[in-house]
């Protein structure tokens, strides 16, 4: 409906003895008129979290950290036409900071992230028919802080992470068909919190992560990656958007910047575009129908979760 939703997070406003505590608020933002509404409540308090707007136009949230700090395996589903949310089963494994997938059949795989027991390397289905979450192939590695992307030939290319509280190089493809995963080539570049987005050419462009400046394409036609120019600065966990024209443009992150620059594959440069008015790092931006990026929430510069009594 062109409408953008708004879902869970950390928040200030509504605890303002702690703002790094989880909520289970969400609003829709129109961005034809610049105003936000308030929508339902989602049944737990999650940050972390993910969110995918499924092919029967629901949205489905998962995974996260409940307003404890604990991280959790709960999922549910918004419906835009009644502005409700209803739970949708568990994932089997509890998850934070991890990646998922809207498949071409309409199923999410969601993979690795970060458990109560540590990096995981776990992957799961999640089928919006029956409602339930099924175990997948466990990944090669175990790790949170990856980007996962959907490949033209159906594939899905996992790449990075934190293991150990480092950058990985790892990448590995995953068959959805025959529910294996393989080896790719490895990153140039050790990244975690960096952002992966496919181009129009089917490669993958990876920015970032670490607080580093590089970028690289992986080309699935030989499963290699390459360095390709610089972003102009050192990024982690800012957002990256495939604008209508065919450029990426690359915005935020930490310590809560305020830059953004535009990538343009054809001639491989990077360009400053006009700043933020905030700066922000874990921030969402969402492509809308009139070919503008609407930039929501994120952090000046720290995160954390409420760990104390409800």
């Amino acid at each position: 409906n062109g409408l953008v939703l708004v879902a869970g997070g950390t928040t200030a406003n509504e605890y303002p003895d702690n703002p790094f505590r989880a909520t289970n608020s969400s609003e829709l933002y129109d961005p034809a008129s610049g105003t936000s509404t308030s929508t339902g409540f989602m049944t737990d308090a999650q940050a972390g979290h993910i969110a995918l707007l499924l092919t029967n136009g629901l949205v489905l949230v998962a995974g996260g950290r409940n307003d404890h700090g604990s991280i959790i395996s709960r999922a549910e589903l918004y419906d835009p036409a009644i502005g409700e949310w209803t739970d949708t089963g568990y994932l089997n494994k509890e998850r934070s900071s991890f990646a998922a997938v809207l498949l071409p059949d309409g199923k999410v795989l969601v993979v690795g992230g970060y458990s109560n027991s540590g990096d995981i390397s776990s992957a799961e289905i999640y089928d919006p028919v029956s409602e339930m979450w099924t175990n997948a192939a466990p990944m090669n590695y175990a790790t949170d802080s990856q980007t996962a992307t959907l490949l033209l030939n159906g594939q899905v290319l996992v790449a990075g992470g934190s293991g150990g509280g480092g950058g990985l190089t790892n990448s590995v493809l995953y068959d959805r068909v025959n529910s294996t995963w393989t080896n790719t080539g490895s990153l140039n570049i050790a990244r975690a919190g960096h952002v992966a987005t496919l181009l129009p050419d089917g490669q993958v462009l990876v920015v970032g992560g670490n607080n580093d400046n590089s970028a690289e394409v992986y080309n699935p036609d030989d499963g290699k990656w390459t360095l390709v120019a610089s972003m102009n600065d050192g990024r982690s966990n800012p957002s990256a958007t495939l604008l209508p024209n065919g450029q990426v443009l690359v915005l935020g992150g930490y310590p809560g910047q305020t830059s953004a620059e535009l990538y343009n594959p054809t001639n491989n440069t990077w360009t400053y575009t006009g700043p933020l008015n905030v700066g922000r790092i874990f921030h969402t931006a969402t492509l809308v129908a009139d070919g503008q990026v609407v930039v929501a929430g994120g952090d000046a510069g720290t995160i954390g979760y409420y760990n104390g009594p409800a």
